[in-house]
């Protein structure tokens, strides 16, 4: 409770007060894509003094669909897609609201990474494309997949950050800037690792080894 009312008060002085909505997979995009038939789970909060969506939110939170036909919001946070097209997600605490967009796609049979399994020498970049497809086999375009780089440590377990490979925030560059579905991913020493792609259950994933010239 203490940290609801802390929220609710110095929530507007921090970061400017904006109340903010975050996407439990913490998706790089606006726009959030979610299949017919499937779920994301939405969480409320504050920005903090970064712009970061991390303070809590006050309890008495107020959620609607712009278009509940297409997609529908419970009081916890969670949305559920019914048909493709689009709506507005938007949660209200007093007189600050806060919105994100919902691209409701067919159901997804498939994510294909490429390239495949790739050799790279250290000091290169390689970018890495995703797409959707549903079970006919037709592109999903207006899928946005959550593509991130795993890294293989010296004890072969696999630990985002880990080995020598760099995907996405580098020479500054934002994700959010990058084509849809896309990741460049830098190789900066000798390792192996993976690129995920991955959309609400369905995922593809691909190797990645970095060696000297």
């Amino acid at each position: 409770m203490r940290d609801f009312a802390v929220a609710l008060f110095l929530g507007p002085l921090a970061g400017c007060g904006s109340l903010c909505l975050r996407e439990a997979t913490d998706s790089p995009f606006r726009d959030v894509t979610v299949p017919v038939g499937q779920s994301v789970q939405f969480t409320a909060g504050w920005t903090d003094l970064l712009s970061e969506c991390e303070m809590p939110a006050p309890p008495d939170l107020r959620w609607s669909s712009s278009a509940p036909s297409i997609a529908t919001i419970e009081t916890s946070g969670t949305v559920r897609g019914l048909q493709p097209g689009t709506a507005d997600v938007v949660v209200r605490a007093g007189w600050r609201s806060a919105t994100r967009v919902i691209t409701v796609v067919p159901p997804i049979a498939r994510i294909v990474i490429q390239p495949k399994d790739t050799v790279m020498a250290v000091g290169d970049t390689v970018m890495f494309r995703a797409a959707a497809y549903d079970s006919a086999g037709t592109p999903i375009p207006q899928a946005r997949i959550a593509l991130r780089v795993i890294g293989v440590d010296g004890s072969g377990a696999m630990a985002e950050g880990a080995a020598g490979l760099k995907g996405g925030f580098f020479m500054g560059r934002d994700a959010r800037r990058l084509p849809p579905n896309t990741l460049p991913v830098l190789a900066w020493r000798p390792s192996t690792g993976y690129v995920i792609g991955s959309l609400v259950g369905t995922r593809d994933s691909v190797k990645i080894a970095a060696v000297t010239h």
